[in-house]
């Protein structure tokens, strides 16, 4: 037949392909995980809520004190040569000793501890390069993957990162000597891909590994509010998941670190290698067609037709033209193999159960709630500490000039010293807006992408007196070592439903040993925030969970009283209930500032705070605009091209369209359109003419 018989039986061997046929991976291979011990870890991630799961499975790969792929073939303790290292890519040729056997082994891999394993263009190419060197001695190859993905900067893309990319995944699915990838951490996009274009695909007990990395995949799904830890957990990152799913071929019973298991690692390698060689003998032995195959490439070797010849001297592929270097009958079934394992592992669906077609449930997500509690944590964090105008210069400089323009309106001033010092009142006015400006883009430049989420809750904090007198405060905690121990301990209904509302990172406040290892300053930065998102919460005045603690009359009384907010019963219930370790709740008066006053102190003065909301909302307007314009890049590039000018229509249209987004928001609740664009207006005319 004029077709090749190997490539018309491909599809039909690729749906049953597998290098360990009726037997587990495990059986063949020393260093791998059972099928029961992969099964457990499975069934424990599945019962694991979402932060508890990314804890697990990608925080540890995360840890920027993980061994990279150098230190980890450093600790094999084998014999090593020929090493390149250009900056995340090693590779090196080591001579692997195992059950009385020897043989070198070629290791391509990308190294952490280098821009956390990202690679540019030239990397690929070269390991290309090496990719083919070693083919061309009959050396294995072994890949390590370790990074977040490929490198995307416009560096990267001018230099043909794609390509480069696109040919490394060609090299080494082309390649004719066994390979076996490992991901070691980090397994993410392209970055990943042509590392795992190999014969077998294995994972450390900790790695993970996905086509495109979750906070991306979260970009690309946020109208279904998922967060990319939901992504993750959706996906199934995690080796062991991979593993069930068919996407890798086992798990090697190792962690970088674990010298104690490097045996594992080292047997994972050597019988993992011997087995692609095992099933290559075996295929050939039982698909004679794969000699026909091989009889066909020797006559095309002799034999090119012009259409060949003129295909292979503009490939950019590393191919064979001296006889020493072709590969024999096993090289090509290598090959073979390899094309039905990555085959296998390639899905296909319909477009009814595509993308929006699908008629699937899409799942709640908690991108929203979660996103606002971080943020909301944020805020209450920044409370604890804010900044001191003792150490920032305009700050500080702004709010002397203040105090110096406010203690003069009480003084006698001459017409001479009102001509030649200005008028008290007028000199005021300018002082307490240079003062709100100042403090406004310190705090915008501080928070830079959280800017408008804290600037709203600033104001809603200078609003409203009443919950920030409910609000706790570091030094509302008498004894924070003590509080967590005894809160740790104790197994009551509500002391347990009060544990249930702190976070999964709050939640780590309640383990002996990170109390221990905390100071008590960094204690009450993380558990104040997480108190204070609890009193703002629903209430916990509960009778039902009250058997085993005691309320005073008091609380009852206002726990009872629905005329009552929460905040007042929530922080009469955790000084009540958590063994006087909270301070009582005092609202204390407005004490006279100095000037070593804190930016809270002063935006919370009675004489700042109004103006100060007033600039909050313009730098929120501000933002949005600035969004607006990003967003809307194009066309503004193009009008800027056409006239060499932006017109003022399109700067009226951004800023207009900005102020009706702003007027949808609560903060803007109370505002006419008229108020807000009036008040923009004047405001950015101050801000042009502001020197610093």
């Amino acid at each position: 037949s004029p077709v090749d018989q190997l490539y018309l039986k491909a599809e039909e061997l690729s749906q049953d392909f597998s290098l360990f046929p009726r037997k587990e991976p495990a059986s063949f291979i020393k260093g791998l995980l059972t099928e029961s011990q992969i099964d457990s870890a499975v069934d424990g991630l599945r019962g694991m809520e979402v932060d508890e799961y990314i804890a697990a499975t990608v925080a540890p790969t995360e840890d920027s004190k993980r061994d990279g792929s150098k230190k980890i073939i450093k600790s094999l303790d084998f014999q090593i040569f020929n090493e390149v290292e250009e900056g995340p890519l090693y590779c090196a040729e080591i001579l692997f000793k195992n059950n009385n056997q020897q043989r070198i082994l070629g290791f391509i891999t990308q190294n952490r501890e280098y821009n956390s394993g990202v690679w540019g263009p030239a990397h690929h190419s070269r390991a290309a390069d090496i990719a083919d060197n070693y083919a061309k001695k009959s050396i294995p190859i072994v890949t390590m993957m370790d990074t977040p993905g490929a490198d995307s900067y416009e560096e990267a893309n001018a230099g043909n990162q794609a390509h480069s990319i696109s040919r490394l995944i060609a090299e080494l699915c082309n390649t004719d000597v066994p390979t076996l990838g490992i991901i070691i951490g980090q397994g993410y996009s392209g970055g990943a891909i042509p590392l795992a274009a190999s014969n077998l695909l294995f994972s450390l007990r900790t790695g993970v590994f996905n086509t495109i990395h979750p906070k991306g995949l979260a970009n690309l799904v946020r109208r279904y509010n998922l967060s990319w830890q939901e992504c993750a957990k959706s996906l199934g990152v995690s080796s062991f998941e991979l593993y069930k799913q068919g996407n890798i071929d086992g798990i090697i019973d190792f962690d970088p670190g674990e010298s104690e298991n490097t045996q594992n690692l080292i047997n994972a390698i050597f019988y993992g290698v011997l087995s692609i060689e095992d099933s290559a003998k075996d295929f050939v032995s039982e698909h004679p067609e794969v000699l026909d195959h091989y009889r066909r490439n020797i006559e095309r070797y002799f034999n090119p037709s012009e259409s060949r010849s003129a295909i292979n001297a503009n490939s950019s592929l590393k191919l064979r033209s001296a006889p020493t270097e072709y590969p024999n009958i096993f090289g090509v079934t290598f090959r073979y193999l390899r094309y039905l394992g990555l085959r296998r592992r390639i899905k296909s669906t319909t477009v009814t159960q595509y993308g929006r077609l699908v008629d699937a449930e899409v799942p709640e997500g908690e991108l929203a709630d979660r996103t606002h509690r971080e943020r909301r944590a944020a805020f209450f964090s920044w409370l604890q500490d804010p900044d001191r105008v003792l150490y920032e210069e305009s700050l500080s400089k702004a709010w002397k000039n203040f105090l110096d323009k406010r203690k003069a309106l009480s003084g006698e001033r001459g017409r001479l010293a009102q001509f030649i010092f200005g008028e008290p009142q007028a000199n005021f006015s300018a002082s307490l807006r240079e003062l709100c400006l100042v403090c406004g883009l310190h705090l915008y430049n501080r928070w830079k992408s959280s800017a408008e989420d804290n600037l709203s809750a600033l104001i809603a904090y200078l609003e409203n007196p009443e919950p920030k007198n409910f609000f706790l405060l570091g030094k509302d905690i008498k004894d924070v070592k003590r509080l967590l121990k005894a809160l740790s301990k104790a197994n009551d209904p509500w002391r347990r439903k009060l544990k249930q509302n702190f976070s999964f990172e709050g939640k780590k406040l309640f383990d002996f040993a990170y109390v221990e290892e905390k100071s008590e300053t960094a204690l009450k930065q993380l558990l104040v925030p997480e108190l204070n998102l609890i009193i703002e919460g629903p209430s916990l005045y509960l009778p039902d969970l009250f058997s085993e603690i005691v309320v005073s009359p008091s609380l009852v009384e206002l726990g009872e009283d629905m005329s009552r907010s929460s905040l007042a019963v929530n922080r009469k219930m955790l000084e009540e209930t958590l063994w006087s370790h909270i301070q009582n709740n005092e609202i204390l008066d407005e004490k006279e500032l100095s000037q070593d006053a804190d930016v809270i102190e002063i935006i919370s003065d009675s004489d700042v705070r109004q103006t100060f909301i007033e600039t909050c909302r313009n730098l929120m307007i501000l933002d949005r605009a600035y969004e607006n314009m990003i967003f809307d890049l194009v066309s503004m590039a193009k009008e800027a091209n056409e006239s060499r000018r932006i017109p003022q229509t399109f700067v009226e249209g951004l800023l207009k369209k900005s102020i009706t987004q702003a007027l949808e928001t609560d903060t803007f609740r109370e505002l006419s359109e008229l108020e807000v664009s009036e008040s923009f207006s004047q405001w950015i005319q101050e801000l042009a003419s502001y020197s610093g």
